[in-house]
């Protein structure tokens, strides 16, 4: 599916939802494509592959949203194909099956717990979200309270954004099958850890609970998180830059040196989340105390953006991509540079 050249403006900045929904349709679309064809590659080397089931599995992809669990069981496949790793395939193919991820929640907090993702999806879901060797995550379920608190937050958080921006709810529902809350065992070799995604497991969006203090925070990791599965949907997981991972840079969201494609990432959703702040601010829905931090952040986002821009502009080597969806987000700050 070439969404560049039909009515959805994949590389346009501003939220939304039928754009999101299009790029759902387009990973799906992909995802059934490449298990076709994994499956006919293993079936060849003699491990038997239901033929049916591969076939509903793939109608299903492209038929409706899909369980990020899905992907994950997918991203495992091919790796255990590729090494010829025979019967780890044969495991991975029997969890395709397995109807239980063949339709994806609309919008589900979940805790990081096999008795919530399935067999053995606990372990997988940080695996591939932990692929920084530098910065190793501990992440580690929550209690059921703070699991309680952290939906019912979440709940009155979207409420807030649907008020404030329907575009940006909406995007928010399209893109996010799955919200994970987790603790991090930072002091345990772990590292500080407030959200990520990664499109390994599309659709999730993994969130420290322990970081939710409030509903404007809450807002503003959502945004966050939307915004790089957002960017993964136009690219298909592909990077922005030729820069090469080795090449390190200062980057505004970490306190560590980030390459050139995640400080792309970070401006890309620093601007988001001032389009966030900006549409609470206007539209009224925040407490007195919440509209004065929320000036507050919108003003200390703008800088970041600035001098993360200033170094992109000086160092990035951009895909085609890459230059159009950041374009984007520049002429979008430029436009706004008056409210910063």
């Amino acid at each position: 599916m070439d969404l560049s050249t039909g009515p959805i403006d994949i590389f346009s900045f501003a939220p939304d939802p039928a754009r999101a929904a299009a790029l759902d349709a387009r990973v799906r679309g992909e995802l059934a494509d490449s298990l076709e064809t994994v499956f006919t590659v293993i079936a060849e080397t003699g491990v038997a592959v239901d033929g049916a089931a591969a076939q509903s599995l793939a109608g299903a992809a492209r038929a409706h949203p899909v369980g990020p669990g899905l992907f994950g069981l997918y991203t495992d496949l091919v790796e255990a194909a590729s090494a010829d790793d025979i019967e780890r395939s044969r495991r991975l193919i029997e969890g395709l099956f397995e109807r239980a991820h063949w339709r994806g929640p609309p919008f589900k907090v979940v805790a990081i717990d096999d008795r919530e993702l399935g067999p053995g999806q606990a372990e997988r879901y940080r695996r591939l979200l932990d692929d920084d060797v530098r910065r190793p995550l501990r992440l580690r379920p929550v209690s059921a309270e703070i699991r309680e608190q952290g939906e019912a937050l979440l709940a009155d958080t979207m409420t807030l954004l649907d008020g404030a921006s329907p575009s940006l709810a909406g995007e928010i529902r399209a893109l996010v099958r799955e919200v994970v809350l987790v603790g991090d065992a930072a002091g345990s070799g772990g590292t500080g850890f407030t959200s990520g995604s990664t499109f390994y497991l599309w659709g999730a969006l993994f969130l420290n609970a322990a970081a939710l203090a409030d509903r404007l925070a809450a807002a503003l990791s959502l945004t966050h998180e939307a915004a790089h599965l957002h960017l993964f949907g136009v690219t298909l997981g592909a990077r922005l830059v030729e820069n090469p991972d080795g090449e390190f840079f200062p980057s505004p969201l970490r306190e560590d040196p980030r390459p050139m494609d995640g400080l792309v990432h970070a401006a890309y959703v620093l601007a988001r989340m001032t389009y966030c702040l900006r549409a609470l601010i206007a539209a009224g829905v925040l407490s007195h105390q919440e509209a004065d931090r929320a000036r507050g952040l919108l003003e200390r986002y703008c800088e970041n953006y600035r001098t993360a821009q200033r170094t992109i502009l000086d160092n990035a080597r951009f895909t085609p991509e890459g230059a159009s969806v950041f374009g984007g987000a520049r002429d979008y700050m430029a436009a706004e540079k008056g409210t910063c």
